[in-house]
């Protein structure tokens, strides 16, 4: 089964381009719909704040030596800052180079790549609520392979940045947080509170803390991703990628004819 080719085949529509498309005519006025438009500003925003969390805390302990008193491990500490120092300059070089794609991609106006670019999704999303509208109708109406193959390719397409640039700092941040919690093998919560009044190491920590859970709940999304990937491959028989695009030009010739029969 794995083997046979594949039933589909990705072709490339001219006439799936913003250009040739007005997305007015998807806007949805539901409060649903205008719920998940907010949600995906905090969205962006959490991702700001977890940039700017570790951004934070490797100034903390570049610029002050420093974690705080519950930490006595001093190669934690002289290798960890680096370790974070180096991850988060590599996720800035990530974040340029997934600009140059946006921005190609964006150029070309087509509505399936855009879809599959986060930058250039949440660019036309920002743009304006009836691009958001288009994509979401888009979402819709998948059959259950679909829905897989859509989690499947947006969650690994971010294993760059996952393991490269953030898996390093994360790391630091779990063995740094298992020092401060872990006494004796049982969970101390009041351990956060030994600092006293170190209110810059209470500011640490707590953002440590929250840029890990981000990331564990990242990591086990992943780990889903991961084994489900192979079978998936067997299922659809081809690229991943192309299979998603073929979808996405699939469900947007559908949607084009349903409104086309609307206006007659």
């Amino acid at each position: 089964m794995c083997c046979s080719a594949a039933k589909w085949k990705r072709e490339e529509v001219p006439d799936h381009k913003f250009d040739f498309v007005d997305v007015n005519d998807f806007k949805d006025g539901s409060l649903i719909r205008r719920f998940l438009y907010l949600v995906l500003f905090a969205l962006i925003i959490k991702n700001i704040l977890v940039i700017a969390a570790d951004v934070w805390t490797a100034y903390l302990l570049i610029r002050f030596n420093n974690w705080s008193r519950s930490i006595s491990n001093p190669d934690l500490l002289k290798y960890g800052r680096w370790v974070f120092f180096a991850s988060i300059i590599f996720s800035f070089l990530l974040i340029l180079w997934e600009l140059r794609k946006t921005a190609r991609i964006v150029k070309s106006r087509d509505i399936a790549y855009a879809y599959t670019c986060n930058g250039a999704y949440r660019f036309y999303s920002i743009r304006s609520y009836a691009h958001f509208c288009l994509f979401a109708q888009i979402n819709n109406s998948r059959r259950k392979t679909d829905r897989i193959a859509f989690f499947v390719y947006f969650t690994l397409k971010g294993w760059k940045r996952f393991l490269l640039a953030e898996a390093p700092r994360q790391v630091v941040n779990g063995i740094a947080l298992f020092n401060v919690y872990i006494i004796n093998g049982r969970f101390q919560p009041t351990r956060f509170y030994d600092n006293g009044s170190d209110l810059m190491a209470r500011i640490s920590f707590a953002l440590m803390s929250f840029t890990f859970c981000v990331w564990a709940i990242s990591a086990i999304l992943l780990l889903i991703a991961g084994v489900l990937y192979l079978p998936l491959l067997c299922q659809i028989r081809g690229n991943l990628k192309e299979y998603v695009c073929h979808k996405i030009d699939k469900r947007l010739a559908e949607l084009l004819r349903k409104k086309s029969r609307q206006r007659i």
